[in-house]
């Protein structure tokens, strides 16, 4: 019984270091929850410049990205097992651990 959880645990270690999420799936993993973000933000409620600005990100949510990363300050660690991306930028930060091809943030981008 102690050999099949170690030989599982073995089992599941390597798939973790073979699945290792990569700076460039970090980075387009940021992407993809950035301009998700910014099409689902609501307009009600917010002034002029912000609704400007929230309107023009969803006609060019490309442009809107690069102006929004160029305000981010990202640091990828490789743990071995696992990947830790810390964002930080316009006083909130991040904190997204990925392993198995796939990255998740708990408390998303909060402000400091």
């Amino acid at each position: 019984m102690l050999r099949l959880i170690v030989l599982l645990l073995a089992l599941g270690l390597l798939g973790a270091w073979l699945t290792l999420p990569n700076e460039d799936r970090a980075e387009s993993a940021l992407r993809a929850t950035l301009l998700d973000s910014l099409a689902s933000k609501d307009l009600k409620g917010k002034d002029a410049v912000t609704s400007a600005a929230l309107m023009g990100c969803r006609l060019n949510p490309e442009g809107c990205y690069d102006l929004v990363r160029a305000g981010l300050k990202t640091t990828y660690e490789d743990r071995t097992f696992y990947a830790v991306v810390t964002v930080t930028g316009f006083d909130r930060s991040a904190t997204c651990y990925g392993a198995f091809n796939t990255f998740t943030c708990p408390g998303g981008f909060a402000p400091k």
